[in-house]
């Protein structure tokens, strides 16, 4: 694991973003992973899109998206933010397994000390 893919760009799939699509492509498999939280969210937030085709990228999605497991150490390393919102579990899933985010909006992790970021364009 490598590479810990935030909400920011599951939506931007679910929607039919063929640029971030492209730019996902460029890591294997294997080196993706998203925390078992965000997944849900985005699952809840898939059933409110009203767009054509969201849901079904979303099922075609699901099956092949790595997840990743809450751990010990997460929960460790939440205890000492402030927030506990889907950012800090991305931030503290990262932190943990020592790997970067990707994201269309870096700007939302500025407050996560010590993390590595890497911006997809939209």
């Amino acid at each position: 694991m490598k590479y810990i893919v935030d909400e920011s760009v599951l939506i931007a799939v679910v929607r039919g973003n063929r640029t971030v699509i492209e730019q996902l492509h460029w890591h294997r498999k294997w080196e993706l992973g998203t925390p078992q939280p965000v997944v849900l969210a985005v699952d809840a937030l898939v059933k409110d899109l009203r767009l054509r085709g969201a849901t079904k990228r979303w099922h075609l999605l699901l099956p092949d998206l790595p997840r990743l497991s809450w751990t010990d150490g997460v929960t460790d390393r939440l205890l000492g933010y402030a927030r506990s919102d889907l950012d800090a579990i991305t931030v503290a899933h990262a932190l943990e397994l020592d790997a970067h985010i990707v994201t269309i909006d870096p700007g939302r992790y500025s407050w996560a000390d010590g993390l590595r970021v890497e911006e997809l364009a939209p």
